[in-house]
């Protein structure tokens, strides 16, 4: 049943920015967390792949996040059908960094577009230099490896001010918008275009 989720919610995902693409010519790209269960069966990844190329949407709009303790299963089964995903030009974003068993070498060894610092990892960096200290270099470090960052929950002015300094490259949470109606979203985001 996990499959079926998953495929409607990239589904909705793609009528969304369907929807929007004929209201304003908004660029957005939408994030849609994925189980490790999905990418370790082949008919999710064929049948995402068939909703992605029967899409008017740019594949490259859709990121598909995944949590870091995806990457201690069946390596090398996992890489293909994160290649075979990213072959419809779709992004992955590592979401929870810095909240469990993460290790750079996953980093190193899967395909990564995108790395999203979990927000206890953000409030180790509030709390102390070492922290900043620790941050400012894994941005840096990402930024070498042509891997964009985003701290996630994000509070406070203080917060993004903190992370922003670090060069993070975007911050998410309640400091810019607490959850809306979809319709209060398209709207935002055409009043932006």
């Amino acid at each position: 049943i996990i499959d079926d989720v998953s495929l409607w919610i990239l589904e909705n995902a793609l009528e969304f920015l369907e929807s929007l693409k004929s209201m304003c010519d908004s660029d957005v790209k939408m994030s849609v967390n994925i189980s490790p269960m999905n990418l370790m069966n082949q008919r999710f990844v064929n049948r995402a792949r068939s909703l992605l190329r029967d899409s008017t949407v740019p594949t490259d709009r859709i990121i598909f996040e995944i949590t870091e303790n995806i990457l201690v299963k069946n390596e090398r089964f996992l890489k293909e059908s994160i290649a075979s995903l990213k072959d419809t030009g779709v992004s992955f974003a590592m979401d929870d960094f810095g909240a469990g068993y993460t290790s750079l070498k996953y980093i190193n060894r899967y395909p990564i577009d995108v790395v999203k610092f979990d927000r206890l990892f953000l409030k180790d960096v509030e709390k102390s230099d070492r922290g900043k200290a620790l941050a400012r270099n894994l941005i840096s470090t990402m930024r070498d490896i042509g891997i964009s960052t985003i701290a996630e929950g994000v509070e406070t002015e203080d917060q993004y001010r903190t992370f922003k300094d670090l060069n993070c490259d975007l911050c998410q949470g309640f400091y810019f918008y607490r959850p809306m109606a979809e319709r209060s979203v398209k709207k935002l985001l055409c009043s932006q275009v």
